[in-house]
């Protein structure tokens, strides 16, 4: 087939048209459309002064009690991102462009699973990350303040469930019924498809290729804290009902209630039994009904663990020094000489983390200083890396 500008054309046409259509039935089933506020941006960055901010309606007597939008503001600028596909020139001289079909879906794919891990890695990332009050989005220390103008000595009120540095498995407990998300999805320009192909393009001329790019320009970021609460201790009763006491108990500066309103557990997939068994469990084995029946819907997503920790790290020979702590990544083994290999076994914090292939494999040593190392991967990418140094002593 000779190319033409028709031909060209229509390839145009048909990977448009596949990567619209598969974006449109995705994303009624997208992650991020139920946790994520879609916020449009028209300038470089969107400055959300009133996040917190916003006073609570009264009944007007004499003039309007104006508030003053905080100074501490928060923006969130927009950055670019892109996925680029090779088309290759004989394919379309061919005929074949089917393949390309499925390839475009693909993209859209990607797209979608990019927004859903995007606004997955703003739950992970929350215990250090910050949001518009200046704390950690998961903190210990928010402050609320006495008065409704946000002036006296803040209270400090936290929205984490036990220890925020406890290595347990991740959980989130967030309030979805009103319009505002607790996580923010700001949209510069929607994803769009251009495309390389005149033939005096150095791209296509070099390589015989023409390209596909798709271009988003947009960032994610922390709506309000109040409408979600972490936990990392054991995902039960006692656990999810002292999340969902926490979030009834905030309240706005002044002491009003916020009236929030658990409405979705988000756990990752290892935690999933232990949230249906919660949930969707109306009796218990022994006949007795479960009050937490259908008080939350739970939501199961990937990539919501930033947990890279072990909870353990043993040797099978030595003794590690010092005593293994989770927050401690350097260690020391001292060894005899007759001791020619050694096996380090670390076991991960939560379930779904990935640990090196040279866990709990014997490694031999030599005479002195040995670094071995077992490195974490957490759900969401984050990596921590464990070193023990074991010391073989010299030959006599």
């Amino acid at each position: 087939m000779i190319i033409t500008t028709e031909t060209l054309q229509a390839l145009r046409t048909m990977v448009r048209g596949e990567f619209a259509a598969h974006m449109a039935a995705l994303g009624a089933n997208s992650i991020y459309r139920i946790l994520a506020t879609i916020i449009p941006s028209s300038t470089n960055s969107n400055t959300y002064g009133w996040l917190g901010q916003f006073p609570q309606m009264r009944e007007w007597v004499g003039e309007r009690i104006v508030r003053d939008i905080s100074e501490s503001a928060y923006a969130i600028v927009n950055k670019k991102f892109e996925s680029t596909l090779e088309v290759e020139r004989t394919h379309i001289e061919d005929d074949n462009l089917g393949i390309y079909r499925s390839r475009a879906a693909h993209m859209a794919f990607e797209i979608e699973r990019f927004f859903d891990q995007s606004v997955a890695d703003l739950m992970a990332d929350g215990f250090n990350a910050l949001c518009y009050d200046g704390q950690p989005f998961f903190d210990t220390e928010h402050p609320v303040y006495p008065n409704t103008d946000g002036t006296g000595d803040p209270k400090a009120v936290s929205n984490i469930v036990g220890s925020a540095g406890a290595a347990g498995k991740s959980w989130f407990l967030l309030s979805l019924a009103g319009p505002l998300r607790p996580f923010i999805l700001q949209q510069r320009s929607a994803p769009e498809i251009d495309e390389i192909t005149d033939p005096k393009n150095d791209a296509v001329f070099m390589r015989d290729k023409y390209l596909y790019g798709i271009r988003y320009r947009g960032n994610f970021g922390y709506g309000l804290w109040q409408q979600a609460v972490a936990s990392r201790q054991d995902l039960d009763p006692d656990s999810y009902n002292a999340a969902r006491l926490a979030m009834r108990s905030f309240r706005r500066d002044g002491g009003a209630p916020l009236g929030m309103r658990p409405t979705h557990l988000v756990v990752d997939p290892s935690n999933e039994a232990a949230g249906r068994a919660l949930l969707e469990m109306q009796f218990y084995h022994g006949g007795s009904s479960n009050p937490n029946y259908h008080t939350a819907e739970l939501l199961v997503v990937d990539w919501i663990s930033s947990n890279a920790s072990l909870k353990a790290l043993t040797v099978n020979a030595g003794t590690l020094s010092p005593a293994f702590n989770p927050a401690v990544t350097s260690y020391t083994v001292n060894v005899a000489n007759g001791v020619s290999a050694i096996t380090v076994t670390g076991t991960p914090a939560e379930g779904g983390a990935e640990v090196s292939a040279n866990n709990g494999v014997s490694q031999s040593l030599a005479a002195g200083a040995n670094v071995i190392a077992v490195t974490v991967t957490a759900q969401n990418g984050t990596v921590k890396t464990y070193t023990v140094t074991v010391t073989r002593a010299q030959a006599a």
